[in-house]
This record gives structure tokens, sequence and C-alpha cells, in this order.
């Protein structure tokens, strides 16, 4: 189980190329769009008496020229 405050994002490019932005609003839908994460349907879950969504996220196919370090920028 993981928790996160993200701040800033990677924007999905074709050849990985770095590219910064303020985090979503709506991250959740930032992960379900993102061409090269595949994410499971999202369930709903309360921890601690704050309400939120749970879900796993993996890779995807990455395209075959592909250079960047990883889809999310943390690797």
């Amino acid at each position: 189980m993981g928790f996160a405050n993200v701040q800033k994002v990677y924007e999905p490019t074709k050849s990985g190329t770095p590219i910064v932005v303020e985090a979503p609003e709506d991250l959740l839908g930032w992960f379900q769009q993102h061409p090269y994460l595949k994410t499971s349907d999202p369930e709903p879950v309360t921890i601690w008496g704050v309400e939120g969504k749970q879900f796993d996220v993996i890779l995807g196919n990455l395209p075959e020229d592909y250079i960047g370090g990883s889809a999310m920028g943390l690797g």
C-alpha cells in the first residue's frame, strides 16, 4: 500500500523527453488516461475517516523507440 501527495507529473510523450507540469486535480483520471499505464477499476476506500479511491497501476506497452527512464518519471 502506498500514499502519495503528488504535486507535479510528467506528461506522457512519444520520445520519452520529460515535460513536467502541475499535477491535475483529477489525478485518478490522469492515471486512467495515461497511454503507457494500465489501471485497475478504482474502488472506494476509507482510511482513518478519509475517503478516497484505491487502484493498481502497472506499466503498459511503451513505444519501441521510447528513451525515458519510466512512464511516470520515477526511474
